[in-house]
């Protein structure tokens, strides 16, 4: 039955770029590489303010809930410097540490009915952020 999920995350995204330097096909493939019992997803995301295209992330779960909100919401932030060495020390478990760009390192937090596709919120611009 479909309700409202939150999740908190960590993304990285998944470029063709990338992909052909792990010689996988598309972003699932990832998950070949995943450690047992890890916290990591492949999460794909529909630009719905932009280019209406699905974007692909490998995603470090922090927290999920199931039933607890109501209402579609998000935010987004790039990590700070330490989160940055912290979250690439860890993503480098499914990806070479010389392939991760720490600075595309983001924290999400976003909330949706789960019958549809999640909005992208690691593209999509917070207006917090934004001067005042």
């Amino acid at each position: 039955m479909s309700d409202y999920e939150r999740n908190k995350q960590v993304l990285y995204p998944v470029t063709k770029e990338l992909l052909e330097k792990l010689n996988c096909s598309d972003a699932y493939d990832l998950e070949d590489r995943f450690p047992a019992g890890s916290k990591f997803t492949t999460e794909g995301f529909i630009d719905y303010s932009g280019t209406r295209e699905c974007n692909h992330y490998l995603a470090y779960e922090l927290s999920s809930t199931y039933g607890d909100e109501s209402g579609d919401f998000g935010r987004s932030r790039f990590l700070k410097p330490s989160e940055q060495e912290k979250y690439k020390r860890l993503f480098s478990e499914v990806i070479p540490e010389d392939l991760i760009d720490p600075t595309l390192l983001k924290y999400v937090d976003y909330c949706y009915y789960n019958c549809c596709e999640a909005d992208d919120y690691y593209v999509k611009k917070d207006s917090f952020e934004e001067e005042i």
